[in-house]
């Protein structure tokens, strides 16, 4: 009788390995992985479960065959008769008969035992051929059956009472679906689109990888767990993964340009070169590859041609900002101070430059929930992929074309994208449900003001600053209305209120300064002006403007200061050398 589960069948084509190795659990399976991401390497790992009956009579036709033994227990023969009276309907297997334990059969029977032995390997083994036809490799590269029992295997959140209904019911969905077509390289891989899009990373990783092991010789998850894993620092090794991808994909523009970033990470400027041109000669008419190759040869030292390159970056797209930037290091390193501070302020908010990737594209289009699909838009917004957040908000505004929050967001789109008379049409529809917050009124307020209707402007701000009192930007925008309307003391009342709360913003200060300059309320503006310059030490305007305040209550020595920072930062203006002229035969004559 056994007590044990006995060990896993294992597929002949692997050999036997440890059964810790293989024990099926999606741990130890996991330090297999980077074999499937080569196509040199094809061949699973498979474990085959087995019937304690017939592992049994395995195990004892292996010791039979080694030792050539010719007694054999009687619980074998009883284990033998029972599988052949399963596979006649019941009764005896007719023609044979345990032998006793007393004496050994006879030569013959002998033999007869051995052939009889034989024969039925064969049949357990064509029993068992279902089970393991799973672990054979498929040359063509179609997709591999799963090691694991699928279901097992599949990644899902701890608590999905957590997250937002639709997005508990879409995993729900799609983990169906996986369950349902457990060797769907497409359904896990689509499983960890949705998880990405959603900011569960660890999940999407896994599903990942467990679908770059069902797509066999396909690339596309194994890209995707390399670019997740190196994006959010939660894999080592995506170099390896990255060549295995661009050996199947040799002229997948995205995947090179990766390579080369995660080369560059550990400062092998040669190889993050040539991956680099590799993008350059697939995708001529993007900026990313001149990018990448010009901080390549910046890093290795070649700092004129990192200075060609990068300008050949601007001819393809003026808006690189990360091309400003590194401009700006190169002209550091040559002792230009003054073309890098130029190329430093127009590369401000530098961010990483990719190409154009189909793939990647595919993420966002797995968002559901509607808060997640608001902050996604966001994002993308910021990051320079406006269209795409417009794309995403109208779809989201189809299916909640009563909720507030999403047209007023969509709305915002509109006017960060110049389509005034769309964000205009939404941002009515936003008020008419009559749970609109004060966004939606600045946004009508701002609308109105820039079309002259400044009665209807101030109405509409006037209710966005009784909403949100705390809010700086609602005061911002009612002191500009009133300034166009002539009514300065209440402008400067705003602005100096929305100077006074949080996320203040530099031009609210620089318009409240040029209020009070008007105005003649000297002390108030060198205030707001030496508040501005903190913020922004490079502006020509605010040096001027702050040096003209200082000489109006007498303080020239100051104004001489101020009034040089800003000819410094201008050379030759002739407004400023007047000034500066005046200002020193002031203090001459003092």
């Amino acid at each position: 009788m056994l007590t044990e589960e006995p060990p896993p069948v294992i597929a002949p084509s692997l050999g036997r390995r440890k059964q810790n190795d293989l024990s099926g659990n999606g741990t130890s399976l996991m330090r297999y992985r980077s074999c499937w991401t080569r196509p040199a390497f094809r061949e699973p790992i498979a474990v085959v479960p087995a019937t304690h009956e017939l592992q049994v009579l395995i195990d004892c036709a292996e010791v039979d065959a080694a030792s050539r033994r010719n007694d054999v227990s009687a619980r074998f023969w009883e284990l033998l008769l029972s599988q052949r009276a399963r596979k006649t309907g019941g009764g005896s297997a007719k023609g044979c008969s345990p032998p006793t334990t007393e004496a050994s059969p006879p030569r013959a029977g002998r033999w007869f035992l051995i052939f009889g032995l034989l024969v039925f390997c064969a049949g357990a083994w064509r029993m068992l051929t279902p089970f393991v036809r799973t672990a054979e490799s498929d040359t063509t590269g179609a997709p591999i059956e799963s090691v694991v029992e699928p279901a097992a295997a599949i990644p899902i959140p701890d608590d999905l009472s957590d997250l937002e209904p639709e997005l508990a019911q879409a995993i729900r969905a799609h983990v169906d679906a996986v369950r349902n077509q457990p060797t769907n390289a497409v359904a896990m891989g689509q499983l960890g689109l949705l998880y990405e899009a959603h900011g569960l990373f660890g999940l999407a990783l896994r599903c990942y990888e467990s679908a770059a092991k069902l797509a066999g010789a396909h690339a596309k998850w194994s890209y995707f767990a390399a670019v997740l894993g190196f994006d959010r620092g939660i894999t080592a090794d995506v170099e390896s993964e990255l060549r295995a991808v661009v050996a199947v994909e040799p002229d997948f523009a995205p995947a090179h340009d990766r390579l080369g970033w995660a080369l560059l990470h550990r400062n092998d400027f040669v190889e993050a070169a040539q991956a680099f041109e590799t993008v350059m000669r697939l995708r001529p008419t993007e900026s990313a590859g001149y990018v990448g190759l010009g901080q390549s040869r910046l890093a290795s030292g070649d700092v004129a041609e990192a200075i060609e390159l990068l300008n050949r970056a601007l001819q393809v797209d003026a808006r690189c900002n990360m091309a400003h930037y590194l401009l700006g290091r190169a002209y550091a390193k040559l002792g230009d101070k003054a073309r890098s501070a130029e190329q430093f302020a127009r590369g401000q908010n530098a961010g990483s430059v990719h190409v154009a990737d189909p793939w990647l594209a595919e993420i966002p289009a797995a968002i559901v929930g509607r808060t997640a699909t608001i902050l996604r838009a966001v994002i993308l917004n910021a990051t320079g992929r406006r269209p795409t957040a417009i794309g995403l908000m109208e779809q989201l505004a189809l299916n909640h074309s009563d909720d507030p929050e999403v047209l007023t967001t969509l709305a915002w789109l509109y006017l960060s994208a110049r389509r005034d008379d769309e964000a205009e049409v939404v941002l009515q529809r936003a008020l008419a449900t009559g749970r609109a917050d004060f966004r939606a009124h600045t946004h009508m307020a701002e609308i109105a003001r820039d079309r002259g209707r400044l009665g209807e402007a101030l109405d509409h701000i006037e209710q966005a600053t009784d909403l949100a009192p705390n809010k700086a930007w609602p005061f911002h925008v009612k002191g500009t209305i009133l300034a166009r309307m002539g009514r300065s003391a209440e402008a400067i009342d705003a602005l100096s209120r929305a100077a006074e709360l949080p996320e203040t913003k530099r031009s609210v200060y620089v318009q409240l300064a040029q209020l009070l300059v008007a105005s003649g309320q000297w002390d108030r503006a060198i205030e707001a002006l030496e508040t501005v310059r903190a913020l922004d030490p490079r502006s020509v305007t605010v040096h001027f403007n702050l040096g003209m305040s200082y000489a109006e209550v007498g303080r020239l020595d100051d104004a001489a200061v101020a009034l040089r920072a800003a000819l410094a930062l201008a050379p030759g203006q002739p407004r400023i050398i007047n000034a500066l002229r005046d200002i020193d035969r002031r203090r001459a004559e003092r």
